[in-house]
């Protein structure tokens, strides 16, 4: 493997970064050198800027609750997100999460590819709610101005467009900036924890289940149950969160053992087995590029 792989305890490390999850970070990266982003995000925070990616987002709320706002088929919508719930947001769907204080979220999603790029959008108000028509957008690719974020921010702040609270005349979007998905319907929001339970014969029968559709998603989330169950990807990071019992990890002749709230970060191209006994549950996930590439 030329990467090793990354076994780190979720709670554990939550609780030695807790001090990132305060403004004005609020946020930490467990994992983000490589193909996918495993993010812990905390508050409160107040934002009304609302972004656009090409890849899709996993919310998962570990403590408290979250408010994510987004416009969905061009209508501003506020879905909240209850502690212990999953949501999967589509790509290129404009989003703005609204986080408060004493809250941890688990966020996943991957690095974009060479010709990909993002936007940082605001929306006209009317009686302090926003409406679906653009006041200010700022395109740029994530991985050269990442950092540069809060230099964005500003150049909002300081523009006549946040002044007057109207879009400057002629204005033309950037022709890199990412075509919004104005078709899909979300899904809302749905407690983990009773899918696994409604779903656990199924499950450890089968080996794995989908938690969402595996065809129209880039994101593949899985539940894995009792039994051996083997996979392999070839261009993306998998992301392994034992969250109940145990499980034996085997890629080639090494096995790696993880115990309830360990996880596991496998590089790509590495085929794996994941073995447990009945009562062991494992989330894995990960998010392949080549998928639904186009709107």
């Amino acid at each position: 493997m030329e990467k090793p792989l990354v076994k780190l305890n979720v709670l554990q490390w939550i609780e030695e970064n807790k001090s990132y999850f305060l403004p004005p970070v609020s946020n930490k990266l467990m994992h983000g050198e490589g193909q996918i982003n495993v993010m812990f995000v905390g508050g409160p925070n107040e934002r009304k800027d609302f972004h656009i990616e090409a890849g899709e987002e996993l919310f998962y709320m570990i403590k408290g609750d979250m408010v994510l706002k987004v416009l969905e088929k061009g209508c501003h919508r506020d879905i909240p997100i209850k502690e212990g719930e999953i949501f999967l947001l589509p790509r290129c769907i404009p989003h703005s999460p609204q986080r408060f204080g004493d809250t941890v979220g688990l966020v996943i999603e991957r690095q974009r590819e060479n010709d990909e790029y993002d936007s940082l959008r605001y929306f006209i108000e009317h009686d302090s709610k926003p409406r679906p028509e653009i006041l200010y957008d700022m395109t740029f690719q994530w991985n050269e101005a990442k950092d540069k974020l809060p230099e964005f921010f500003k150049r909002f702040f300081d523009s006549e467009e946040c002044r007057t609270g109207k879009p400057r005349p002629g204005t033309v979007l950037d022709q890199n900036t990412p075509a919004v998905d104005s078709e899909s319907t979300l899904q809302d929001p749905f407690s983990l924890k009773h899918f696994i339970d409604i779903n656990r014969a199924n499950i450890d029968s089968e080996g794995r289940l989908a938690i969402f559709d595996t065809e129209h998603y880039q994101m593949q989330t899985f539940i894995y149950g009792k039994g051996e169950t083997t996979d392999c990807t070839l261009v993306a990071e998998t992301w392994i969160w034992q969250l109940e019992g145990q499980s034996t990890v085997q890629i080639g002749r090494s096995s790696t053992m993880l115990n309830q709230h360990d996880s596991l970060l496998i590089p790509p191209g590495n085929k794996f087995t994941v073995i447990q006994e009945a009562g062991s549950i494992a989330l894995v996930c990960y998010q392949d590029p080549t998928k639904v590439r186009k709107l």
